[in-house]
């Protein structure tokens, strides 16, 4: 009898029960009601006739549906119902899929692959029954194994299809639900027949879930490492067994052992297949992905590329391709989704392509401001005189003649060394001019009354700004020792014309106030010196401890020139030190560092400007000793760098020529010894103007103080 069936007859008797009950309570109505009214009797006769005519036809529906039962038997018993399709208790969302016919759901499985089949089959007891019935599921399982790309191995021969298609797409053990990999999962059937053998391993225990045996084996190589195995445990209790009654009889033993590893072996390499299968469908998947992200950004880059962003892609690299929106997924790019990305794409190439215009500005003035850089080596060369005080060649390239050709010319204009080189002869008075202007600059930052630092302040920094005033010093003030000037960004004491080549006052700093550049700025690599003219000041406190120093060195504060005072190479000691310490301890120190401890260790001091007996210098022992402390061939040892000592070098060799109007870098010549009248290359050094002198660029890159005592 078929579910359907059932029901009509569960019916059935529900309804005649429900006529019979009810014929009684009408006949009780009507003998309880003779004694009332007319009207009442009326109204119980109508109610009466009511229920009467109800029970008639559930009487006739109960007689039609008993002969339904009748045909359904017949049907069912003509054509049973399959084993699958009879399944206890509640279906789920598939329950309806075992009603539609065996040929639809046949030709449906047919387009599915082994890991469907094998969802399928765990989804619910009817479609298992139907996918593991070997005479109707095996042509499915077959065709769903040859659609695989790329193939599987072969199916073992100790495993179905159904077995095979766990072994491939799970990625648990199906006896102890452990994550492994398809390897370990196979092997987990096929396990090494050695576990058997108690001489091979030291522990063999039971797994709690009863279905597999665990063994441990040491390593002959390295028997501090232990290898852990998992057994099928009825595998391992039948070779046990098989073992125990073969114990003697080793001839038969041993021909079960090797069996056994053949066995084995046969199996191991067919995992190893598998695993390489796995691999296989990996990169397979891998490779997927990434042909469907190409194809996704190849439909992003086209779009862009006709709103007229094609050349802002192109210089973009592939992993800055990555970070914008949409080109990280894989799905097919859909005019909805294109219309949402549109607008944020399209303000991010927009601010891109400001950046490249900004970039490509950068690099056309740099390429453009090193053909400037090469005729300003060139002029220096021969013009060593003008070096100290010429502007540098970032600063050469923003003023005329070149700041035409660097900046307003074109950028689609090329340009080269000989353009540039056509305007050597003006370059003289250029030079000129910048000196003049930056003298004029540094002396306006001087006290009207600038004399060695006696009517300067005793703490602080004077700040002033350069005006139009005339200058009330002459230029020769910047010379001295006692003219010394402090940077805005550094805590660095610098001298003239040092002051003009400071690092910090010829590059670009980020504006105090955090404005944005404007568009001329943006991306240029050259900065004028002292932009803006606040960058630089007269330092009074250091030019007041140089005023006692110069003082101490028996020299005159008002005309004594920091050159001289570095060619004199004298030293001194504190004597305020000496005194406080209470020991007989003598620091002997240049006047560069004598400045410097003043300004740090006593400008706090009271009458600290007025105090000429603090500094005491040197005697000719005393000398010695230091320089024998220094080093007996410091001056030696540091001739090469330019920040520990002042070089002597040639002119003729360090000189720079032209050809096929490219400038040319010849091999710099060696610092020359003191007195020297030929340089290595046989030039004459005892003409005027032969030789040229590089000095210390920080103030404190002299030889440190030393104790002599």
């Amino acid at each position: 009898m078929t579910r359907s069936s059932a029901r009509l007859q569960q019916k059935e008797e529900k309804a005649s029960k429900t006529a019979s009950s009810s014929s009684k309570k009408s006949t009780k109505a009507k003998v309880t009601n003779t004694q009332k009214k007319q009207k009442v009797s009326d109204d119980v006769a109508s109610k009466s006739t009511t229920t009467k005519a109800k029970a008639t036809n559930t009487r006739k529906k109960a007689k039609v549906s008993d002969d339904v039962p009748s045909k359904n038997a017949k049907a069912s018993a003509s054509k049973p119902n399959p084993a699958w399709a009879k399944v206890k208790g509640k279906r789920g969302q598939l329950k309806m899929v075992v009603e539609m016919p065996f040929d639809i759901l046949l030709e449906i499985f047919k387009y599915l692959l082994p890991a469907d089949l094998l969802g399928l089959a765990m989804a619910n007891k009817a479609l298992r029954g139907l996918l593991l019935d070997r005479t109707v599921a095996l042509p499915l399982w077959k065709k769903a194994f040859e659609s695989v790309q790329p193939a599987p191995p072969a199916c073992p021969e100790e495993l179905i299809l159904p077995q095979t298609s766990w072994v491939c797409y799970l990625r648990f053990c199906k006896g102890c639900l452990d994550k492994e990999f398809i390897k370990a999962g196979y092997a987990m059937d096929t396990r090494d027949i050695r576990s058997i053998i108690p001489s091979y391993y030291e522990k063999i225990d039971g797994s709690r879930y009863l279905i597999v045996a665990k063994a441990e084996r040491r390593s002959n190589l390295n028997p501090t490492k232990v290898y852990t195995y998992m057994h099928p445990r009825a595998d391992y209790e039948r070779n046990s067994k098989e073992l125990a009654r073969l114990a003697d009889s080793p001839v038969q033993r041993k021909a079960f052992i090797d069996e056994g590893m053949q066995k084995m072996a046969k199996r191991n390499q067919t995992a190893w297949n598998f695993r390489g299968w796995e691999w296989q469908m990996s990169k397979a998947k891998k490779d997927d992905v990434q042909a469907r992200r190409n194809n996704r950004v190849e439909a992003l880059t086209t779009r862009l590329t006709d709103l007229g962003y094609g050349n802002d892609l192109a210089r973009l690299p592939r992993h800055g391709l990555a970070t914008l929106p949409g080109f990280k997924g894989v799905k097919p790019l859909t005019e909805r989704e294109w219309e949402k990305l549109m607008p944020d794409l399209v303000d991010i190439f927009e601010e891109l392509r400001k950046e490249f215009e900004k970039k490509d500005r950068a690099n056309c003035l740099y390429k453009r401001s090193g053909f400037v850089w090469g005729v300003h080596q060139y002029f220096i060369s021969n013009h060593r005189d003008l070096e100290p005080t010429g502007p540098t060649p970032r600063e050469l390239a923003m003023m005329e003649p070149f700041r035409t050709l660097v900046y307003d010319a074109p950028r689609e204009q090329h340009f080269t060394q000989a353009d540039m080189l056509a305007h050597l002869d003006k370059l003289p008075e250029v030079f000129k001019s910048w000196a003049e202007n930056t003298a004029n600059v540094l002396l306006n930052l001087l006290p009207q009354e600038h004399e060695g630092g006696k009517n300067a302040a005793r703490r602080g920094k004077a700040k002033s700004k350069a005006n139009d005033k005339a200058p009330a010093l002459d230029a020769a003030a910047l010379d001295l020792a006692t003219t010394l000037f402090s940077c805005k960004w550094c805590p660095e004491i610098l001298v003239y014309p040092n002051v003009l080549t400071h690092h910090c006052l010829i590059s670009r700093h980020k504006k105090e106030n955090k404005e944005p550049e404007s568009e001329e700025e943006s991306g240029d690599p050259n900065c004028a010196w002292n932009k803006g003219h606040d960058q630089v000041e007269f330092d009074e406190v250091s030019s007041a401890c140089a005023s006692t120093v110069v003082t101490a060195l028996g020299k005159d504060p008002k005309t004594t020139t920091w050159k001289e005072l570095d060619e004199a190479d004298q030293r001194v000691e504190c004597l305020s030190c000496r005194k406080e310490t209470g020991k007989l301890k003598r620091i002997a120190m240049d006047w560069r560092h004598a400045v410097l401890h003043a300004h740090d260790v006593h400008s706090e001091e009271e009458g600290f400007e007025s105090n000429q007996t603090r500094w005491q210098i040197l005697d000719s022992e005393s000398l010695i000793l230091a320089y024998d402390k220094e080093g007996t061939n410091w001056r030696k040892v540091n001739s090469w760098n330019t920040k520990h000592t002042i070089l002597t070098l040639c002119v003729q060799c360090d000189r720079l020529t032209i050809e096929n109007n490219r400038v040319e870098y010849p091999r710099s010549g060696s610092s020359l010894e003191k007195g020297s009248t030929t340089c290595p290359r046989g030039h004459d050094l005892t003409q005027e103007g032969a030789i040229y002198r590089r000095y210390p660029r920080e103030f404190s890159a002299t030889q440190k103080p030393v104790r002599i005592t």
